[in-house]
Formats: structure tokens, sequence, C-alpha cells
């Protein structure tokens, strides 16, 4: 009987707007009926084998769906689920529109959407507490920039790596009629790409990791090792190309063209410092952006670069690193560990950027609503008992 009403009944989608309020982009969940009839209470199932329909209690329904969600989407206490999730409840939940978009930019953010749901798949079949960013803990002054920027560019989620509402930021940006939009747009993108890809990379160093450790036995060389080789390979240059289209990101912001134009980057900082507002020198924020994206932070990754891949015959980054050694595993945990924090550092560094803009596109046009409306208290009582358990 309990078949016969499964069978007669569909899964529960549950989206994180009201059915009257969904819009594109919208995340949604799926619910097994199994897994609302394991947890509902006995008094309901009875009335489903009486009447042979189940009906799941709407806030059981929720409550799970929030779990799911922050399974899927928005992490752990340390990667500020609850409070995200409040917001983005919020978010999508109010009258907006995107009147302003171009069919690029719809291009643009329709192709960002996949890649992210691909790669949040890959974490959904394997992952490790070591992948979430927990960036609260690590920044506890830039992280909570997340809710503040939700006027323009709305971060989702900074599970793994820091996911926006593209289509909504890309709105933003053309409704505001900033001269520098297109090219805004396109660095963002780009940028938004590259930190999804360094930690989609990070993810498959901790799988080749595993399979090092497990697999190395008596061999002299796996195939895992020789990928992990490639990967840290690329992960650098992910980082480095990072940093440098993040100062672009941010020149174009503040009305500074072609800082890619200019060949070494500590000049690009000297031109970028002169020229910005002092406006947005005063934020906070800012001193912690214009140092992480010195020229002193990409001399460290060079240097990195060249002492793991360009010492003649000995880099650490070489076939000879795990030729015959049992222990492998242990040196490709070092790169992982490097990498990982610099990964952390570059989507920090990130969220400032988006601050910066996002402070920039609400002077030029106010958002549609007030920022006192924005659910801070949220973030506050997760901040408060982060501050106590630690």
């Amino acid at each position: 009987m309990i078949n016969y009403i499964f069978k007669h009944t569909d899964d529960i989608l549950v989206s994180l707007a009201n059915p009257n309020k969904m819009k594109m982009d919208c995340p949604v969940v799926n619910i097994p009926l199994q897994q609302l009839w394991r947890r509902d209470s006995l008094k309901n199932k009875l009335k489903s084998v009486l009447k042979l329909k189940y009906k799941p209690n709407d806030q059981l329904i929720q409550k799970i769906a929030h779990e799911i969600f922050k399974e899927e989407f928005f992490g752990e206490e340390d990667d500020l689920a609850q409070p995200l999730l409040d917001l983005m409840v919020w978010h999508q939940n109010r009258d907006w529109t995107l009147k302003d978009i171009q069919s690029s930019d719809n291009e643009k953010a329709d192709a960002l959407e996949a890649m992210t749901n691909l790669s949040r798949k890959r974490y959904w079949e394997y992952t490790s507490p070591n992948l979430n960013l927990r960036l609260i803990q690590r920044q506890p002054i830039i992280t909570p920039l997340v809710f503040p920027v939700v006027a323009k560019t709305p971060i989702r989620s900074i599970q793994y790596f820091v996911d926006v509402h593209s289509r909504f930021a890309f709105n933003s940006i053309r409704k505001s009629k900033h001269q520098y939009a297109e090219d805004i747009i396109s660095y963002l993108y780009e940028v938004l790409i590259l930190n999804q890809k360094t930690a989609n990379k990070l993810h498959h160093i901790v799988k080749l990791i595993h399979e090092a450790k497990h697999d190395k036995g008596e061999a002299i060389l796996l195939k895992s090792e020789i990928d992990a080789i490639s990967e840290v390979d690329l992960i650098i240059t992910y980082l480095k190309a990072s940093i440098e289209k993040i100062t672009s990101l941010t020149g174009y912001s503040f009305s500074i063209p072609k800082l890619e134009d200019i060949k070494e980057h500590k000049t690009r900082i000297k031109t970028l410092e002169s020229q910005i507002p002092e406006r947005a020198k005063k934020q906070a924020y800012y001193e912690f952006f214009i140092e992480y994206i010195s020229s002193v932070q990409l001399e460290k990754l060079n240097n990195y670069r060249t002492g793991i891949l360009h010492k003649k015959g000995i880099a650490s980054n070489q076939p000879q690193e795990f030729y015959q050694k049992k222990e492998s595993h242990k040196t490709l945990e070092s790169k992982f560990e490097f990498l990982f924090e610099q990964h952390c550092k570059n989507s920090t560094v990130l969220i400032a950027s988006l601050a910066l803009l996002t402070d920039e596109l609400v002077r030029i046009d106010k958002p549609e609503f007030e920022m006192s409306e924005i659910p801070f208290r949220s973030l506050i009582n997760e901040l408060k008992k982060l501050n106590n358990s630690s």
C-alpha cells in the first residue's frame, strides 16, 4: 500500500522563492517522498494510508528543503550557510526585473549558470571538509560584505567558490549606464569563471591525493601523480590570472581603463592607486584589497611557481618527486595547502572588489530598496554565535 502511495505521488520541488515570486536562476531542490515520509508524524502517515494519498506537512517540507539547500548550496556555519540562505530567500522574494540586460550578457549568464550547476554536482558526488572555504574564520572583516553587495552583485554562496547571481549583476551594471559597463561585465564574467575553475581543480587534487595515498603500494609512479603535476601548474596560472583580472575589473569600475595594457603589475597598481577616488579609499576594506592585489602578492605566487616548476631538473613539481616515493601523497598535500590558501585569499579579494563595484553602482544608480531592509539580523546572530563558539 505504501508503494502504491509513492508510485502515484511525485517528489516535491521546492525553490527559495514563493511560487508567485519565481524568477530565472532561482535555486530549486528536489525532496524525495521517502525522505519526507521517514520524518513525518505517525498521525499523518495513518491518514495517508487511509486516503491512499500522501500530503506532507508544509512545515516539514520547508525544514527539509532548507537542510538540503544548506548541504548542496550554502555549506557549513563557517561558510555563513544560514545567513546566506536567509539573504537569498529575501533576494529571490523581492520584486525585481531584468529589463536592462543585453543578449550577450544573457549568453554569459546562461553559460555561467550551467557551469555552476555542473560544478556543484561534482561536490555532491565527492567532497571533503578540506574544500570548504570557511572565509568568515579566515577574514572576518571582509567576508560579511556578502550582505551589502546583494544590492547590485548578489553573492549566493561562498562554500567552495564565490557564486554570484550573475544575471542580476549584469543587469545592475547595464542599468547604471556606467560608461565601461561592457568591460566590467566581461571582466566580472572572467573572474567568476577563474574562481570556479580553481575550485574545481583543487577538488580534483583532493581526489588525486586520496588515490596516491591508497594506491601507491609498490608502484614506482602513478597516473594520479602525473595528473597532479599538471593540475598544480594550472591552478597557479588561474590564481595569477585572477589577481590580474580583478585589478582590471576594479579599474573599469572606477573608470580607470586599460590597466591590462600595462606590462608590469606593479605599475598597474600604482596607476590604480593614483586614480581611484578618495571615496573608495575611505572604505574599511580598500586597504585589504589594495594590499592583496599588490605586486608583492603576485611575486609570492611567481616565486612559488619558480620554486616548484622551474629549477632546472630539481623542481618539486616534477616526476622525480613521486618516483619510487611511498609517501608521495604528503608532497601533494603540502602543495594543496598552499594553493587552497591562495584560493581562499583570491576569493576574499573578489568579495572586496565586488563591494567596491557595488558601492560605485549604488552611487550612480540607487537600489529600489533601502539598505536597512537587508536582513542583517541573521548575519549578526551568526557572527555572535561563531564568536561565542571560538
